[in-house]
Formats: C-alpha cells, sequence, structure tokens
C-alpha cells in the first residue's frame, strides 16, 4: 500500500463513526421496532438456507404461541424438525407444493394443519418465497405461518397478513479508494473489493478511462457526484453520498460513499479518498419496510381484534379503533383520556390485572387471558388478552402490548352447552348425567353417615298413544306437565331427572324406612288420577314405579350403576305384573335380569351360528291317512345345554324381538326344504304343503309383504303350498291393518290358519270379519272331544261352526283311534299329531316322500 494510505485505520474509524451516526438511528432502529412489532403477532415469521437440510436460520417468537415450542429448538435445525408437527396427512402435500412452487421461481401460499404441544391441532395458513441471487441460484426461502384455526370453526374470514423479515448483511463488502486531482477524479487506487463490488478489477479501474469510477456511475446520479467532489476540493470537511452504479455485468447497485479531501503540505489538493460498499440491499430492505410499516398500520388500524400498549403501571400508550368500539368509546383517543387506571376503572374484579401483570412479568407472555370488564355504558362483558412484556436490550421493562378479543357470545353459549349437559331442554329437569354424579354422590355419603334412601324408576303408560294420536307436541306438553306434576309431589332435598323419552327417576335421599318410599309412591299415584289439561286437549296417563330402598347397612360394594340397574329391573317387573302399579326390588329380581340376558344373548348366538333345525309334523287327511302337508317346527340344540324346548325360549325370543329374524329364518327354511321335496318326492306327493307359525310382532313389521314375497321367490315356492299360522292375539290392536294384511297374502294363494284356536281371545266376530280359510283346534279341546265335559261341548261346537262357515279345521295333538272316530263324525278333515308321526327330520322326510309309502293305515293301527 502507498503511503497515502499509511493511516488505514483513520479511514476505517471513519467508516464506522459514519455508519453509526447514519444507520443506528434509522435503518437499525426501524429494524428492531419491525421485529419488536413481528414477535409481537401472532405467527411465526422464518427464514431457512436452501442447502441439504434446509436448515433454520431465523424463527420469530410467535412460534411458542402457534405450537407451543420456543424459537430456540428450531433455529439452526432441519426444516423437518418443524414438518414433524405437521399433521401427518399434510406433510407430503405440503413439501411438494413448497417444492413445485421453488421449481417455478413462484411464491407459495398453502393452508395445512399443525399439532401444537398440547395436541391440539391447528389451521395455519403459510406464504412463502425463494430469495435468489443475481445469477438466480436460490439461496433462502422467506415466509410466515400464521393459525387461521378461528376462520374454519366460525366460518369468518380472518384478515391474511404477509409478514416479510428482511436481514442485514453482517459486514458491508465494499472497497477503499484514492483519486487524483485532476478531472473527473480518476482513480489512483481501489481495493481488491472493487471487482466484488462492481465487476470489474482493480486494473481496470485504475486510470483507465473506459472502465472508471465515472463510467459505471448512473447516468441521473453522475452530476450529484461530481458537484459535491467538486465541493471538497477546497475544504478537508467529509462528505457523504449515495447514488447508482452499473456493474460490468450490467446490473444496477445502490452504493454508499464516505469520503474526505486530501492535501500536501503546502495545502495542495490532492484528491479524495474514502471507502464505497454496497447498499443495494439496505436500499431493498428501507423500501421493504416503509411498505411493512403501511401494510402494519393498516392491520393496526383496521384489525377487527382491539390491539393496545400500556404501562406496567396501567395508562394506555396506544389503542386502535377496535379496542375502543369493544370498550364502547368511540374513538381510541376517547379511551385512552377515560381509562386513566386501567386496574380498577375497567376490571370487574381489580385482582385480574393484577393477576394479568403477574402473569406477564412472570413470563413474559399471557395467551388466552379471560377476565370480565365494564363498558363505557356500564355492560359487562367478556374478553380474551393476549400480550407480551416489551424489554429494552438490557431486559428492562418498557411496556405491554397485544390483543383484545370480544368473547361475551362465546361464553353465552359455552353456558348454554354447559346447561345442556347437564339438564333437560324440554322439562328443564336435571339429565341422567347431573343425576349420574348427584346419586353417587349420595351412595358414598350413605355409605360413610349410615343414611338410607331409595330410588324410583317411573316409566309412563300409554305415552306413545298419546304422542301417535294427539301428535309430539302435546306429547312435549304432557312431559312438561308431568314435571311439574312430579316435582310437587316430593320435597326440596328430593332429586327428579328426565333419562329420555317417557323414563324419569327419582331419588329419596335421607328417608327413615321403605314404608316412607311407598307412600311417596302412593302420593305420585294419586297425583296420576286427575287429568293433564294440555290447552285444547285433557290428556289421562299412568306411571308404573320400580323401587329400590337402600337401607343405612350397605355391605356390598355397590356403584350407581349398579342402583339404577336394580331400579330399572323393579320397573320392569311392575310393567310385566300390572300397568301403572309399583314394584320393589328384591335380589331375585336382580338374578331373573340376568337370565334374561344370558337367554338373549344365547339366542343371539343360536342365530348367528345356525344352532336351529327343523323338524316336520305331517298332516293327514283323516278319511284316506294321506299326507297333506307338514308344520314347521322349531328345535334348538344348544352347545352347552343340549336341545331346549321351544316352550322355554319362544316367550323370550317374543319379548326380546328376536322372534322376528328367527320366524323369518323358520319360514325361509321351511319354503326351501319343501321346494326340494316337490322335486325330489314321488309324483303323488308334490303338492304338499308345509305350515309355518307367524309371530304378533312379524305381522306388525311394515315390510312383511316384501319379505314373504322375497322368500317365496328366492326359494322358487308356489304361494297355493304356504299355510301361515297366526294366533287369535293378533286381533286385539289395529283390526283394520291385519284385516288388510291377511286380505293381500290371500292375494298371493296362501292360506291363513287360526292356531290353537280356542285358547287365545276368542271372538266368533272374527271368524266372519277377517279373511280366515282354516282353523285349527287346540289340544285341550280334541283331548276332551268324546268327553260329555264343557270342553268336549266346545269342541264340537267349534266344528260345526266351522263347517256352516266353509272352514277347513285341523286336529292338533290327536294321540288315540276313538278321537279320530268322533273327528270324522263331525266332518273334520284333517289332523295331526304323534297318532300318525312325531315331528321327523328332513332326512326322514325325504326318504319318506321318495319311497311313496304312505302312513300306516287308521284302521290297522
Amino acid at each position: 500500500m502507498t503511503s497515502t494510505y499509511q493511516d488505514v485505520n483513520s479511514v476505517i474509524r471513519l467508516l464506522e463513526e459514519e455508519i453509526e451516526q447514519r444507520y443506528p438511528n434509522g435503518v437499525l432502529s426501524e429494524i428492531y421496532q419491525v421485529s419488536t412489532l413481528i414477535n409481537s403477532l401472532p405467527g411465526i415469521a422464518y427464514r431457512c438456507k436452501w442447502d441439504d437440510q434446509l436448515t433454520i436460520e431465523f424463527m420469530s417468537e410467535g412460534c411458542t404461541q402457534l405450537i407451543g415450542y420456543s424459537s430456540s429448538e428450531f433455529i439452526g435445525k432441519s426444516r423437518q424438525v418443524y414438518d414433524q408437527y405437521v399433521f401427518y396427512e399434510d406433510q407430503i402435500w405440503l413439501n411438494e407444493q413448497i417444492q413445485n412452487a421453488l421449481n417455478q421461481c413462484q411464491p407459495y401460499d398453502l393452508e395445512y394443519r399443525l399439532i401444537t404441544q398440547e395436541g391440539q391441532q391447528k389451521w395455519v395458513w403459510e406464504k412463502g418465497t425463494g430469495i435468489y441471487s443475481h445469477s438466480g441460484e436460490l439461496l433462502f426461502i422467506e415466509g410466515f405461518v400464521t393459525d387461521i384455526s378461528d376462520r374454519y370453526s366460525t366460518e369468518l374470514a380472518a384478515k391474511e397478513s404477509q409478514r416479510q423479515l428482511d436481514s442485514f448483511m453482517n459486514a458491508i463488502p465494499g472497497i477503499f479508494f484514492r483519486t487524483s486531482h485532476e478531472e473527473g477524479f480518476p482513480m489512483r487506487y481501489i481495493s481488491r473489493g472493487c471487482e466484488q463490488l462492481t465487476g470489474y478489477t482493480s486494473n481496470e479501474m485504475i486510470n483507465n478511462p473506459l472502465y472508471g469510477f465515472n463510467n459505471i456511475t448512473h447516468a441521473e446520479d453522475l452530476p450529484k457526484v461530481l458537484a459535491n467532489l467538486q465541493k471538497v476540493r477546497n475544504t478537508p470537511d467529509s462528505y457523504v453520498l449515495e447514488y447508482r452504479i452499473l456493474t460490468k455485468q450490467g446490473q444496477e447497485k445502490w452504493v454508499w460513499e464516505k469520503g474526505h479531501s486530501t492535501f500536501d503540505e503546502q495545502g495542495n489538493f490532492l484528491g479524495v479518498e474514502g471507502f464505497i460498499t454496497d447498499i443495494s440491499e439496505l436500499k431493498r430492505i428501507e423500501e421493504a419496510l416503509r411498505i411493512s410499516e403501511a401494510k402494519y398500520r393498516s392491520i393496526f388500524e383496521n384489525s377487527l381484534d382491539g390491539i393496545f400498549q400500556t404501562t406496567p403501571d396501567g395508562h394506555y400508550l396506544s389503542a386502535n379503533l377496535a379496542l375502543a368500539k369493544i370498550y364502547g368509546y368511540e374513538s381510541p383517543t376517547e379511551l385512552m383520556e377515560s381509562l386513566t387506571d386501567i386496574e380498577h376503572q375497567l376490571y370487574i374484579v381489580p385482582y385480574r390485572r393484577s393477576e394479568f401483570v403477574r402473569l406477564l412479568q412472570d413470563n413474559d407472555f399471557v395467551s388466552n387471558f379471560q377476565s370480565q370488564i365494564y363498558r363505557k355504558d356500564g355492560k359487562i362483558i367478556w374478553i380474551s388478552e393476549n400480550a407480551r412484556a416489551v424489554r429494552n436490550r438490557q431486559g428492562e421493562l418498557l411496556y405491554y402490548e397485544g390483543t383484545v378479543e370480544d368473547i361475551s357470545d362465546y361464553k353465552q353459549a359455552k353456558e348454554e352447552l354447559q346447561w345442556k349437559a347437564f339438564y333437560d331442554t324440554l322439562t328443564g329437569l336435571p339429565n341422567r348425567a347431573m343425576f349420574m354424579e348427584h346419586l353417587g354422590k349420595i351412595l358414598q355419603e350413605a355409605k360413610h353417615y349410615h343414611q338410607s334412601f331409595a330410588l324410583f324408576f317411573l316409566d309412563l303408560d300409554r305415552f306413545k298413544l298419546v304422542n301417535d294420536s294427539l301428535g309430539h307436541l302435546v306429547g312435549d306438553q304432557l312431559l312438561m306437565a308431568i314435571a311439574e306434576r312430579l316435582k310437587n309431589c316430593l320435597r326440596d332435598q328430593d332429586l327428579i331427572a328426565r333419562l329420555g323419552g317417557d323414563e324419569f327417576i327419582i331419588l329419596l335421599p335421607n328417608i327413615e324406612s321403605l314404608e316412607q318410599a311407598t307412600q311417596v309412591a302412593d302420593r305420585i299415584k294419586k297425583s296420576f288420577r286427575s287429568p293433564f289439561q294440555l290447552k285444547q286437549n285433557q290428556v289421562f296417563a299412568g306411571v308404573s314405579i320400580g323401587i329400590l330402598f337402600i337401607d343405612e347397612k350397605i355391605d356390598e360394594p355397590l356403584t350407581a350403576e349398579d342402583l339404577m340397574r336394580d331400579a330399572d329391573t323393579a320397573l320392569y317387573q311392575a310393567k310385566n305384573v300390572s300397568k301403572g302399579s309399583y314394584q320393589i326390588f328384591n335380589p331375585t329380581m336382580h338374578q331373573k335380569a340376568v337370565d334374561l340376558l344370558q337367554w338373549e344373548t344365547d339366542l343371539r348366538h343360536a342365530i348367528a351360528h345356525e344352532e336351529f333345525r327343523l323338524h316336520y309334523q305331517p298332516i293327514v287327511k283323516l278319511e284316506t291317512g294321506e299326507l297333506l302337508g307338514f308344520e314347521a317346527l322349531l328345535r334348538w340344540q344348544h352347545p352347552k345345554k343340549g336341545f331346549i324346548s321351544p316352550g322355554e325360549f319362544i316367550a323370550i325370543a317374543e319379548e326380546t324381538g328376536l322372534i322376528i329374524p328367527i320366524g323369518f329364518w323358520i319360514l325361509e327354511e321351511a319354503c326351501s326344504q319343501l321346494a326340494q321335496w316337490h322335486k325330489v318326492a314321488h309324483k303323488n306327493h308334490r303338492n304338499l304343503t308345509i305350515s309355518v307359525n307367524l309371530s304378533v310382532k312379524q305381522l306388525k313389521i311394515s315390510d312383511l309383504l316384501e319379505q314373504v314375497d322375497d322368500i317365496l321367490e328366492k326359494t322358487g315356492l308356489h304361494g297355493k303350498y304356504l299355510r301361515l299360522e297366526i294366533t287369535e292375539s293378533c286381533y286385539l290392536n289395529d283390526e283394520n291393518s291385519i284385516n288388510e294384511l291377511l286380505t293381500q297374502l290371500q292375494s298371493r294363494n296362501i292360506k291363513i290358519c287360526i292356531d290353537d284356536f280356542g285358547q287365545g281371545y276368542s271372538s266368533l266376530s272374527y271368524l266372519h270379519q277377517f279373511p280366515i280359510d282354516i282353523l285349527k283346534i287346540d289340544i285341550c279341546f280334541v283331548r276332551e272331544i268324546n268327553q260329555n265335559s264343557p270342553q268336549g261341548k266346545i269342541a264340537r261346537a267349534i266344528f260345526r261352526l266351522a263347517k256352516d262357515l266353509g272352514l277347513e279345521v285341523v286336529a292338533e295333538g290327536v294321540e288315540r283311534l276313538e278321537q279320530i272316530d268322533t273327528l270324522m263324525t263331525l266332518d273334520c278333515s284333517f289332523a295331526q299329531g304323534y297318532y300318525f308321526s312325531s315331528p321327523l327330520s328332513p332326512d326322514a322326510i325325504a326318504s319318506l316322500l321318495q319311497s311313496n309309502k304312505p302312513l300306516p293305515p287308521i284302521e290297522s293301527v
């Protein structure tokens, strides 16, 4: 280096001094303000280096609020560390979208889900772009991630915010230079940084008129630069310039130049020396800061959320219009002038402000801090605050800043949901959840203090009839009226709840005896004797009650669920005994309920594992002994209990509703079996019929006809070979629909048979009112047919009546020859019973039909 540059340190000190004067209160302070504002707003600003790991170089503090982890857990690590908190279904898609955008040198704008540290799922919006070198090489990706969950849950469009984070270079590359005193100030010395800055080497720049620094200075800026240099010819003062240059590659750059004149000992002007550095990036940052500041100012002024800055002692430094509106003021100015003591003027409970400040001081951040505050008009509202403590570089607290949201609607909705979670919306009574919680507490107190109590399980009688006849609106009115009447029968300490439908439950704590409990039950029953006046309808209702009494000595480890079960079991017993009655629980009831449940389980298992079988009992023509057909009879071969008679389980199947699938299985199996026999039987047996029982429940299902049609079509059996046997009880309810159903079945050539005639709710009017083809006389009458007993006389009268009405008659349970003689004298055409044959297996029937062997002649037996 020449002697002119012996004091390089003085030049460097001069440069550092000027940079500090030029930037700390300018760009650098602005950067700090932007960084503070960025970190105060919810969301993550980031910058990733474009390398193999996509290393995260910067991440804002908003990641703590967004996903629960601090930025320090990500900075310096691969982007994949962040991606592991992306919802697994979105991860591959997210990376593909970012990669596709970068491949096309395009920004990316994406919405996806994050999983927070607490396992909460959040929807976020990410916007980012690639940062490229002058040669187009991808250097970094920068972007911002913000929470948009509220937009998804409330369907309100959240303000999309864009964050741009700009970075400065840690060192400003540049050149040291010295010019001559000649016109145009040609370079006499220039350091090696020239090539990095301009693209020209030092040798190309020194004393070269083609590549001199003036030649690469932007034409619009050159006059300003030369004029400034002329001014310093006669003064030792330093100067600072900013102007544009054009590099060797044709790129335009902004540079910053700091210099001063040099003189010899005689005071003759020698030239200018100084430092030039690239400030293109700083210029870009300045412009970005200007735009960003305008954007953030717009967000501050137009945000739907309140934004504030306050002093630690409770004075507002700034507030936006949204905050003023939330608090009921016309403007931020009015708010800040009116609220001079936030703790006592704003918060309903002043302690909340103290707690808010304490949390900020301890943690520097507060999220979703909920409080009740007074609006200007005195109205009380709920707010949620998110805030952070802003400190200087020495850690000293400067102020608090954050956002405020009015959550009054949310709080009201939450309270309503909580009410609905524990109360019945129709009657206002506690619901099952609340009742069970209270029952559990009473049970524990009773065990601890040796207290007795009672539990009533109530079910309304004939409530469905009210709903079906008068409509659900009247049904709801009745439930509300019943709730009020029940409450009037109880003490203040008693608890009543609605379990749903027409079921209620009552808890009577601290009662002295079972007698006291039954007195309450009697009082309830008596209250139901009076009708309920429901606007234009007067309705009578009955109630059945199951009572569980728990005395003061509770030895068993009972739970609330056990008590409910036992009270329900007692109710079930009451409804079976007599509607409108009450029954008191005893342990045998529970065992019966358990047995019933086991039967139901076994029946379901039997259906699923095909444990049922059909046997077939022949029906014969009495005059000739020929086969008319068969009755299908159900058999159950239990894997553990062995053979089980239908008499043991049919009633249970009826009660549980399982008779419906079992009944249709019988029908399909019997029709299929008869169709097969028709194909293989001797020609004399190809018109045989099959008789199948239909239960009352089957007759009530809406698609009975469709199911019968499907079975006939599937098995290929013609309807004329099918006889459906029903009992007299089928006629007790809804006679019109039963009549229509039987008529429809007859239209398919199916014959209708009344089974066990004389044993049910017989009415002679049924015989001409309903479409009936056959009567099957119950075995109890057939057994007495030869006697002069009442049953025998009734049986003979039935035969005569059937003959007059043109009905076929089948006698069941024929076991003796003398019965046959009497039946034939009564013109009974058909019979079945052990006299002819026991029920046979399908294989035995097939052998019989293929051989064409008739049953033994009656006279030879």
